[in-house]
């Protein structure tokens, strides 16, 4: 959806009406933005000295951005960071507005592969949150980029889970195990290129050369060199024979380790006891610009395991690249189609809700239908749900936002005109509002005609 679309979404309260004067309505188009995003989103992907003073006119001098748990403070470090993005040669994603927009916060969902290409580094979409001061100029932005992944990756391994083995070549081609039992392990998957997995690359030789003896360390490369060159096997070689890796580095070329214990960023540790079971899941330490943390976390957990004890903490939030995953071209998601299950392509007798978990609105909408289904006598626990996980997905199953809800293989509302989409739906009411959620009346309708069928 291009910057000239006309479709509206919910205002929340406004706290700044001056902003929106010329809206004249209690609903934002894309036209209807406040100017310093409207401005800001128009210079997405270019560069150049006159789009750094226009960008910087757009920012409060103490303006924020928050990414991947790193703050970057003031207008000027903002800019410079800016300029070293994007460039000529990067797709202009459809940009939409999410509901919930406010005078003084907006995010917008910029989605790219309208021209068939990809966006940076694979990027599948992006939400871009603004938070404006009082002057309408930003005070913080915060990005949220999203990378498409495989239908087959798992959640990540809980605690306490036995982790999958694996057997996978270091890049002298020799196969390398998991784990020996009885042996503290920990896992890292990693690479050569996320600045985070950089960042820590330090620390981490030095956890395997602290350790050494005691427990066994080995470093994994998951990541599709189609997607990231920087990762082809020679240059991994490369960092081995150059000294930078002070245990084994694994080349996961297929992706299947990573897949089965939920890996999804670089660098993302794993601490095995000597069953093979997880105490630890997340980062090396909580920050990787300070070297002085030195990967304290993984340390601790490390220590836990060898005494025989729970790490704590357990579990902390991974912080880095999202793994470059190789991932079906749409042709061939079509060509797959026959194989799919026959709730996912279609079919009798089911009442499904499709939904993308990074929308929220989805279990406000198993809520709605477990509510109203046993007025007209259906099993409210025979609701199959089904994620969609990917664009290409979405393309397949004909899913064109999140909450998706079809009875008899039938959308509850029709998506005439609208397209294929890894995004949020917003559904317009019979009041002229829109909202994350279809309208209760759509949803009776579509169960009495099922229950009459029935």
């Amino acid at each position: 959806m291009g910057a000239g679309s006309g479709r509206r979404v919910a205002l929340g309260q406004v706290s700044n009406p001056s902003l929106f004067e010329q809206a004249g309505t209690d609903i934002m188009t894309m036209d209807e933005l406040p100017p310093a995003v409207r401005d800001w989103i128009a210079l997405t992907g270019k560069r150049g000295v006159e789009v750094d003073a226009a960008r910087r006119a757009l920012l409060a001098d103490d303006a924020t951005l928050s990414f991947a748990g790193q703050e970057t403070e003031g207008a000027d470090a903002i800019v410079a960071q800016q300029a070293r993005m994007g460039g000529p040669d990067m797709p202009t994603p459809d940009w939409s507005v999410m509901s919930g927009a406010t005078a003084t916060q907006v995010t917008m969902h910029g989605r790219f592969g309208g021209d068939g290409r990809a966006g940076p580094n694979g990027l599948s979409a992006l939400d871009l949150t603004f938070t404006l001061g009082n002057d309408g100029r930003i005070q913080r932005l915060a990005p949220l980029p999203h990378h498409p992944e495989p239908n087959d990756l798992q959640p990540a391994l809980a605690i306490g889970a036995l982790a999958p083995a694996f057997m996978l070549p270091d890049t002298d081609k020799t196969s390398v195990s998991l784990h020996e039992q009885g042996t503290v392990t920990l896992v890292v998957w990693t690479c050569n290129h996320c600045p985070w997995a950089l960042a820590w690359h330090d620390r981490l030789q030095q956890v395997a050369r602290d350790y050494a003896g005691r427990v066994r360390m080995v470093q994994v490369n998951a990541n599709d060199p189609a997607v990231s060159p920087h990762d082809r096997a020679e240059r991994s070689r490369e960092r081995v024979e150059a000294g930078e890796f002070a245990s084994a580095y694994l080349i996961d070329a297929g992706q299947r380790a990573a897949r089965a214990w939920g890996a999804r960023h670089t660098p993302d540790a794993f601490v095995l006891d000597g069953e093979g079971r997880i105490i630890y899941h997340g980062a090396p330490d909580a920050d990787h610009r300070d070297p002085a943390l030195n990967a304290r976390w993984l340390r601790d957990a490390l220590d836990a395991a060898l005494a025989g004890r729970n790490a704590d903490p357990a579990v902390t939030k991974p912080v880095g690249c999202t793994i470059k995953w190789t991932l079906a071209r749409p042709a061939a998601a079509a060509a797959d189609k026959a194989t799919l299950p026959e709730s996912a392509t279609g079919g009798s007798g089911r009442i499904e809700l499709l939904y993308w978990a990074d929308c929220p609105s989805h279990s406000q909408a198993l809520d709605l239908l477990r509510r109203v289904m046993p007025d007209y006598g259906v099993d409210p626990h025979s609701v199959v749900l089904r994620e969609v996980m990917s664009q290409d997905d979405a393309v397949v199953q004909g899913f064109i936002g999140s909450p998706t809800i079809r009875i008899d293989g039938a959308d509850i509302v029709s998506t005439e005109g609208e397209a294929p989409a890894l995004t949020c739906r917003v559904y317009r009411h019979r009041n002229g509002r829109y909202d994350p959620l279809p309208e209760e009346q759509d949803l009776r309708e579509a169960l009495r005609r099922f229950a009459c069928a029935a």
